[in-house]
């Protein structure tokens, strides 16, 4: 399906007479400022990828499915180092996360599958992978301020402010505003820890098809993109967080945590009660959601033979990051069915 996506969008690229040649690795760019600033990209984000080029995007850089990059030529060259990496790494953040999972046909130039919230999480990775390979914090929210403070909200994309103040609270200035303080001669002054954050909520109107995406792309950050308020943890148990996203019908939603051994998970229980015709059809209803999202990962069933049954479904990731597991758990009182997003140890 992913290569049938791929000649799409080429075919569409070519007939519109915006094809510049075939995509290339990195490596192969002829421009050298182009290629440089690309590559350089690509260390920070510890990933490599294929690009096409095209003026006119109204922007530096566009991903898609398929490790595939467009570049404006005109705008990368143009801008400064600050923002080619933040365009860059953005774009290539979102191909990390999963956003790019597309399975419909693309039409013209565009990114149908982004949603405000991958806008963010995609951010989020530039400033962090950014301030891991020494870029300054208040360079990254000067670009910030210049490059979005005047972007309208639209359908894919939150308002620029809304932006900044995420970069912001990213790099440890919180949301509206203030100043790092760090460590004088006496040490005993740290950086300024920012209060907790309540949770993030997925939209209104959200499909189970939007939730599932948007906690596979999460679980590339361990889940902390979306984490919300830290809850008080057993002896000898890592924190938890407070649940951020509702899967649509859930009877209820748990939380992002560490505990157990597991790196983090997120958990909906989607039915709970003695029924087992209605346990039975809600595993069903939730496995064809997740079918949907990840239709390419192994996925392994197990069932017993109780009355009514317990049935386990498990889709792994192909890196093997994440591993998310739809179950009825049946009793001779109830049916418990759940759907466990799981990464790290103990999974």
């Amino acid at each position: 399906m992913k290569r049938n996506l791929f000649v799409t969008l080429l075919f569409l690229l070519c007939s519109s007479g915006l094809m510049y040649g075939d995509p290339v690795p990195s490596a192969q760019i002829s421009d050298p400022t182009e290629r440089l600033a690309i590559q350089r990209a690509e260390r920070i984000a510890g990933s490599s990828y294929i690009y096409d080029f095209r003026t006119g995007l109204g922007q530096i850089a566009m991903a898609y499915p398929n490790r595939l990059i467009l570049i404006d030529p005109d705008a990368l060259v143009g801008a400064d180092e600050y923002t080619q990496m933040f365009a860059l790494i953005s774009e290539m953040g979102h191909e990390k996360m999963g956003h790019t999972v597309y399975q419909e046909e693309i039409e013209g130039i565009g990114q149908p599958w982004l949603r405000p919230q991958m806008v963010l999480q995609a951010d989020r990775f530039a400033v962090s992978a950014m301030l891991d390979n020494g870029l300054k914090k208040e360079k990254i929210l000067e670009m910030a301020t210049a490059l979005l403070q005047n972007s309208p909200e639209d359908p894919a994309h939150p308002a620029g402010s809304v932006r900044i103040s995420a970069i912001r609270q990213a790099i440890g200035l919180g949301s509206s505003g203030g100043s790092i303080t760090r460590k004088g001669n006496s040490g005993d002054t740290g950086e300024t820890e920012q209060p907790p954050r309540e949770p993030p909520v997925m939209e209104s109107g959200a499909t189970a098809h939007d939730v599932i995406s948007q906690v596979i792309s999460a679980a590339a950050d361990g889940f902390q993109s979306i984490r919300g308020k830290k809850l008080s943890a057993d002896a000898g148990e890592s924190a938890a967080y407070a649940a951020a996203i509702n899967y649509p019908g859930a009877v209820k939603s748990t939380v992002f945590t560490g505990s157990r051994g597991v790196a983090a998970y997120v958990s909906y229980t989607l039915y709970d009660g003695a029924d087992g015709d209605k346990a039975t059809d809600a595993y069903n209803r939730c496995l064809r959601d997740v079918s949907e999202v990840v239709a390419s990962w192994p996925v392994t069933n197990t069932k017993d033979d109780a009355t009514p049954p317990s049935m386990k479904s498990t889709f792994q990731s192909p890196e093997g990051g994440l591993r998310i597991v739809v179950s009825v758990n049946a009793s001779t009182a109830r049916s418990t069915v759940r759907i466990n997003f799981r990464t790290g140890e103990g999974q």
